[in-house]
């Protein structure tokens, strides 16, 4: 089987969904293939939940994240449903110290409150006498579930080609280096690039190249 895309991303997550719905609200022909089911329980992106903050250790990361915050609330319009629901965050110990001077840097607000008027808040909380905590009013809860079916269904709804069960053992171009083969069964599902980037999101092992330059690659102990 062989069909044009001008784009591939391997796995479904978060990272593969959200990927693939940038590429084809860009313009780009875009196949998405997952090797369970959208939502599903066994990667990084599995469960219902996940921690959304402000504090890092790197004003960069701190950067990113204030981006990210607008990104989430797009999305949401979109998918007409909550994904992250804001509801402040507590750090405590030495990194709560290294998160106040990238949160400084980056420009973002925060407050130090002493372990009582923490305990007095949160009174499920126990800290030591006389400690401090830092509170970022930003943090929130993420439905990472939810989210990566709304990336994955406007992502589709957008035009991508999007494929469950979809088991994968290795990405391997062509000799023109134009084809590039995904393979998850034999015979293998092919891709005519026509010279154009392929992108790769994948939690496993083996190769990646981008217009006939291999970017990387690990070792995998299956067949070759």
């Amino acid at each position: 089987m062989s069909e044009a895309f001008d784009a591939i991303v391997v796995g479904g997550g978060v990272m593969g969904t959200a990927a693939a719905r940038e590429l084809v609200t860009r313009g780009r022909s875009t196949l998405l293939l997952e090797r369970f089911t959208f939502g599903h329980a066994n990667g990084s992106s599995g469960g219902p939940t996940r921690i959304f903050r402000f504090t890092y250790e790197h004003p960069d990361y701190v950067r990113m994240a204030v981006a990210a915050l607008d990104r989430w609330r797009d999305l949401e319009r979109q998918a007409g449903r909550e994904l992250l629901r804001t509801t402040g965050g507590l750090d405590v110990g030495p990194g709560a110290e290294t998160a106040t001077a990238a949160l400084r840097a980056a420009g973002v607000p925060f407050h130090w409150l002493r372990a009582e008027e923490a305990a007095e808040r949160w009174p499920g909380l126990l800290m030591d006498p006389g400690s401090r905590v830092l509170f970022q009013d930003d943090a929130g809860v993420l439905s990472a579930g939810a989210a990566v079916a709304a990336l994955a269904r406007l992502a589709a709804k957008a035009g991508a080609e999007i494929r469950e069960y979809r088991l994968q053992d290795w990405v391997q171009p062509t000799a023109e280096w134009r084809t590039y083969c995904v393979v998850w069964e034999w015979p293998p599902f092919c891709t005519e690039s026509g010279g154009r980037n392929v992108v790769i999101e994948y939690h496993g092992l083996g190769k990646v190249w981008l217009d006939g330059v291999e970017l990387f690659t690990w070792e995998r102990g299956s067949k070759r």
